[in-house]
């Protein structure tokens, strides 16, 4: 299943054309606190793309309002769904923005 790390594009490449046991399965592609980077969706999608992964959505929530503003979606209800979706990049990402406030805010935390 997924392994989760933060590299810079290169880097991800790097283990994209590499062992397969170190390549990455999917990408972050929608955070709604990065959606605040103009740009940062349309790059990391087209990373993923290149590096052959799924792409998945996630959020690191500070505040309770922003649990579930990113989501993965597949088709499927099941743990062995999503991973046959992953496996197979047929995966989506969905969600909206954090409020400003909560980005500012999480920031200094």
């Amino acid at each position: 299943m997924s392994r989760h790390l933060a590299a810079p594009a290169r880097r991800l490449l790097e283990l994209a054309d590499g062992d397969p046991r170190s390549r990455p399965d999917d990408l972050e592609t929608m955070n709604p606190v990065a959606l605040w980077v103009p740009g940062w969706r349309r790059r990391v999608e087209r990373l993923a793309a290149r590096c052959g992964c799924a792409v998945v959505g996630g959020s690191d929530a500070h505040v309770a309002r922003s649990v579930g503003r990113a989501r993965t979606c597949f088709r499927g209800d099941t743990v062995a769904a999503l991973t046959a979706a992953i496996r197979s990049c047929e995966t989506w990402a969905e969600g909206r923005r954090s409020p400003l406030w909560d980005v500012v805010r999480g920031a200094r935390d």
